[in-house]
């Protein structure tokens, strides 16, 4: 069984790291997360990652 899931990840310009803050099974929804995250902090550069999963999805990973 294949899924895809959108990841919200922020990237620090000035340093090497990243950190992922929401997994969504909706598109449309991450994007309008995205817009929102990308208002409050501007310190990262915001973007979406489109993963295929296979197998079942941890429940605790989607945010509905």
């Amino acid at each position: 069984m294949e899924t895809k899931i959108y990841i919200i990840i922020g990237y620090y310009l000035q340093e090497a790291g990243y950190k992922m803050l929401r997994a969504y099974n909706d598109k449309k929804q991450a994007e309008k997360d995205l817009a929102m995250i990308q208002d409050i902090d501007n310190n990262r550069e915001w973007k979406i990652e489109e993963v295929e999963l296979f197998g079942p999805i941890p429940s605790k990973l989607i945010m509905r």
